[in-house]
């Protein structure tokens, strides 16, 4: 009988375990390949907003990490900060960076030393409003300082044995 138990228990622990890989792998995985208007229009007119604005505290690169909001990757900005995912592609009412970027919430004004031109702003809506293309991907100094979520298969095991 226990023998039987024991058995349930780790195809348990393999099945969980295989899902955390799996949810894992599904954040990691990139995005469509963006058209190369969506590139040059984000290389021109969004990544230069953030590299001025936004990088010296929302970067691994810098080494610094408010509010554990990463903005220099794709993987960054999907995943978020402390408040949630910075971007909801197709969605700049729900993307937490256009609250910030627009000063409308007292809590979150960003960026800190004042407010962005209003064709910034304006430039930043169009591009996630388009589905928020971005070419760069997860650096390994980034992942690194990424918390890390969720078990690997061989935690799992270990976990339920």
């Amino acid at each position: 009988m226990s023998f039987i138990i024991h058995a349930k228990l780790k195809f348990a622990a393999l099945l969980l375990g295989s899902l955390c890989i799996a949810a894992r792998c599904a954040a990691e995985e990139p995005a469509k390949q963006p058209a190369a208007e969506e590139i040059e229009f984000f290389e021109k007119r969004i990544r230069p907003i953030l590299v001025t604005h936004c990088y010296e505290c929302h970067s691994a690169e810098k080494k610094k990490n408010e509010g554990s909001l990463l903005l220099d990757s794709r993987a960054g900005w999907l995943k978020g900060g402390d408040s949630g995912p910075a971007i909801v592609a197709g969605d700049p009412e729900k993307s937490l960076l256009m609250t910030a970027v627009r000063q409308t919430d007292k809590d979150l004004k960003m960026p800190p030393e004042g407010k962005l031109t209003a064709a910034q702003i304006d430039d930043l809506a169009a591009w996630i409003k388009a589905g928020a293309a971005d070419p760069r991907v997860a650096t390994p100094t980034e992942l690194a300082a990424r918390p890390k979520s969720g078990m690997t298969l061989e935690e799992g095991r270990q976990f339920w044995s």
